[in-house]
């Protein structure tokens, strides 16, 4: 590992300055690195884009970063550094003031309602963003409503990240509104979020209107059922835009909810990935990337790559329903146990 100090005692570095980047992430930084860290920023040559996943800088350091951030930074990753909703309040202003910032990730953090609608309200202002990636944040229905209200009108945002939350149908279903109403939004992903049937048939009712641009939507690991799952692949019949659906929810589509999609695909012309089943490589090859992450975290210590394969390998085995998130890149959401179980966020 770098050493941390050494890196933030030389900000004026030639590598930090024409790279265009401040790149520290998993350093364990604190918020006492934080004034050193926005020295950096300042001094930087623009485009920038700051990296400073998993340290540890919450909401004081957080606040330093982001008031030092201007029309000089595109790109900010604040992602795992336990940041709740009054670092989140910082950011927001910082997306108010900047008219350049296009790629914005917060996951893995602990934002809840009051953060979602601060970046909400921040939304309306901000015409620049992109990218928003605000997984596994403990947001719930209030503020996937708020998030929906600016995203329908926001002209320039791309994709959306919100899985691994707990929106579930009523936010889904405001969500699935901003969808038709979006100009611009292409990719959208919601898995994880206790979407039920509800949920589903409001985004199937979005995908059959002309106004939804989605390209790709992702639902995977919801409580969507045989009812949903029809809506959908019904939606697919008409549906023009959509390149890419993620239903891998269980087992619903193995049997009667995955013949509705098997009928669907035979009259749809522009769907080119339909992901219906898990595979059990896709599952070890997540389940070992989880355990590879938090091994880097510092979460526990493993001495080989054959040990965290050999963990890896014992999860699916005793967990043959293992369902999973974004987990490479927000390994702290999730915290082995003694019974060697991981526990979900609680909201």
């Amino acid at each position: 590992m770098t050493d941390t100090t050494t890196v933030l005692a030389a900000p004026r570095s030639s590598h930090v300055r024409d790279a265009g980047k401040v790149s520290l992430p998993w350093k364990q930084l604190s918020s006492s690195k934080a004034p050193a860290i926005s020295q950096m920023i300042q001094l930087a040559i623009s485009p920038l884009q700051v990296n400073l996943i998993g340290n540890d800088l919450m909401d004081e350091g957080t606040e330093i970063v982001a008031d030092a951030c201007e029309n000089n930074v595109d790109e900010l990753n604040m992602s795992c550094n336990r940041v709740s909703a009054k670092g989140a309040l910082a950011i927001a202003r910082f997306l108010v003031r900047s008219q350049t910032i296009h790629t914005l990730c917060l996951f893995g953090n602990e934002m809840g309602e009051g953060g979602a609608i601060a970046i909400a309200e921040a939304l309306r202002s901000n015409t620049s963003l992109q990218v928003l990636n605000l997984s596994y944040n403990r947001i719930t229905c209030e503020g996937a409503v708020a998030l929906a209200k600016s995203i329908a009108d926001h002209p320039n945002l791309q994709r959306l990240d919100l899985s691994g939350n707990a929106i579930g149908d009523e936010g889904a279903s405001a969500l699935a509104a901003a969808c038709m109403r979006s100009s611009s939004l292409l990719d959208f992903t919601l898995s994880r979020n206790h979407v039920g049937d509800l949920g589903a048939m409001s985004f199937a009712r979005a995908l059959t209107r002309n106004s939804c641009k989605l390209q790709s939507l992702r639902l995977a690991s919801s409580d969507i059922g045989v009812t949903g799952a029809r809506a959908l692949a019904l939606s697919l019949r008409s549906n023009t835009t959509l390149r890419t659906i993620d239903m891998r929810f269980g087992d619903l589509l193995v049997g009667t909810g995955r013949q509705f999609f098997l009928e669907a695909l035979r009259s749809n012309t522009t769907l080119t990935s339909c992901q219906m089943v898990q595979s059990m490589c896709d599952r070890l090859q997540c389940e070992l990337n989880r355990l590879t992450s938090l091994n880097k975290a510092g979460r526990f210590i493993a001495r080989s790559k054959v040990e965290l394969l050999s963990l890896a390998l014992g999860e699916i085995n005793n967990d043959p329903g293992l369902i999973y998130g974004l987990l490479t890149e927000a390994p702290h959401v999730w915290m082995p146990t003694s019974s060697k179980k991981y526990n979900i966020p609680l909201y």
